[in-house]
């Protein structure tokens, strides 16, 4: 093997005679260098040099370096400093990459690679750790390895669900600079990367969003994926309050390792649901021991449901309990010393004491767990529409439904009138049902305000509002007769 060091000192050493018989066979002079006049020594595979006391090869492959995006870029654009020398000792200038692509290289001196580098950090990337040196291509055709320093995210990610598709050739998938950037790479923790916590669901909803590429031409289990976030209880707690410890995208997700729901190893696979939510709900089991032996979450995952078949993901909502979670509910009527009522022809009191109570042996025991035929979520008007005018038996409401109706009642519209959206086939909420049927139950799953009409608009179980429309279409009646008469229209 040649060393670079004896084949420049050969050169630079040997005086006069040598320098001036070597003239009339090398093809060029000072100042005008050519690639090829480089290439005479470093075409060579066996020529090395130093580094920092450690010898590397400067051997150059010809062919690599023509069919590089740099190929029709003469030497010494580069290595400037050796402009105007015929031959050169092992140490030379670093290349400033920053001549030809300044923006690049203002954005990688902000970043957090950059910042690492000022600071004399011996890992610190630099262009070429990321390009190349003389095989550099175009990031179209070679997409830059983070590999050498992050082996096991690449590692991680090469087997996700974005890593196959990538590997598949799917040009919609995702790689390491969709997410991190390319020259302006910042920490997690710095506000302004678009992996920090505020900025996730932003990031991911630029493939998951509707109307995106990806989410008209890829086959994606969920829908409204950034919009259902930005209205659950996670996204209020991040866009709405500022809650950096809320859950986003990779908190259930993860970061690289994305998989399906239905692989096994998947962080939202349906035997693993209870492991990620209790990440940061450590409470799980002590809230739901009144409902399921806690235990069972973690042990036994397949026989109860998991979080998500109750919690819808991404639609995950703030739990209003319509029925019996607060006594105050029903203490807002029964602590009157003067509520009554006829019971067999006596008048009995309905007045409970909340001193005596709590200093009862059921102290400890909400109501609706002894009177569990009464729910607080009930509105007296809304009721009455129902019984009396729709004729059914009993009115429920949807915990949305029933904060909602609260909240009218608060806001002091609690006396304006009801307009009930049911079904157009009867007065139900139940398609199935015609005419005016009777002994049924109607659910009331959201109240809307029209306060320039003055009244509430109850919507009823599935039902859509916009007009009704018949069995049969219209249109199955037109026909134009063979003169040019149209029959049906009207």
């Amino acid at each position: 093997m040649r060393s670079f060091r004896k084949l420049s000192g050969c050169f630079s050493t040997s005086g006069f005679v040598v320098l001036s018989a070597l003239a009339f066979l090398i093809p060029f002079t000072a100042g005008a260098q050519e690639n090829e006049d480089c290439l005479m020594c470093h075409e060579d595979p066996d020529l090395t040099g130093t580094r920092n006391g450690r010898e590397i090869s400067v051997h150059i492959d010809a062919d690599t370096f023509s069919s590089s995006i740099h190929s029709d870029v003469d030497c010494i654009m580069c290595h400037m400093d050796l402009e105007g020398t015929d031959f050169h000792d092992e140490e030379v200038d670093p290349v400033d990459c920053g001549m030809c692509h300044d923006s690049e290289a203002a954005d990688h001196k902000q970043s957090l690679h950059g910042r690492v580098a000022a600071r004399g950090g011996p890992r610190a990337p630099t262009c070429s750790a990321c390009h190349g040196t003389h095989d550099i291509q175009s990031p179209k055709q070679k997409t830059p390895s983070c590999t050498p320093c992050h082996e096991a995210q690449v590692r991680t990610e090469t087997g996700s669900l974005h890593g196959r598709a990538a590997a598949r050739g799917d040009k919609l998938a995702p790689t390491c600079t969709t997410c991190h950037g390319a020259h302006g790479i910042q920490a997690a923790a710095d506000p302004r990367s678009p992996t920090a916590v505020m900025n996730v669901p932003l990031l991911c909803g630029r493939c998951h969003q509707e109307s995106s590429a990806v989410t008209l031409d890829r086959d994606i289990s969920q829908d409204r994926i950034l919009e259902n976030y930005s209205m659950s209880i996670h996204g209020q707690g991040l866009f709405e309050q500022g809650l950096t410890v809320t859950a986003v995208c990779t908190s259930c997700h993860t970061s690289h390792n994305i998989l399906p729901h239905t692989d096994p190893a998947s962080s939202i696979h349906h035997d693993n649901v209870a492991t990620t939510c209790s990440q940061c709900h450590g409470q799980i089991e002590q809230v739901h021991r009144k409902v399921i032996e806690g235990r069972l979450w973690e042990e036994e995952p397949h026989v109860i449901p998991a979080c998500v078949d109750c919690h819808s993901p991404h639609k995950i909502r703030r739990v209003f309990y319509p029925t019996g979670v607060a006594n105050q509910d029903c203490l807002r009527c029964h602590a009157d010393s003067e509520l009554i009522m006829e019971r067999e022809g006596e008048t009995v009191s309905l007045f409970v004491d909340e001193a005596d109570y709590i200093a009862s042996s059921h102290g400890e025991t909400a109501c609706a767990q002894c009177h569990t035929d009464v729910s607080p979520s009930r509105t007296r008007a809304c009721e009455t529409v129902a019984s009396k005018v729709y004729g059914a038996d009993e009115l429920n409401m949807t915990p949305a439904a029933a904060k909602q109706a609260q909240q009218i009642v608060e806001n002091g519209l609690g006396d304006l009138p009801v307009c009930v959206a049911k079904t157009q086939y009867s007065l139900s909420d139940d398609p199935t049902l015609l005419g005016r049927p009777r002994g049924f139950d109607i659910t009331v799953r959201e109240f809307r305000i029209s306060a320039g009409a003055g009244f509430v608009v109850a919507l009823t179980g599935d039902v859509m509002t916009m007009p009704g429309l018949a069995a049969r279409p219209a249109a199955e009646g037109m026909k134009i007769h063979p003169d040019g008469r149209i029959e049906g229209l009207f």
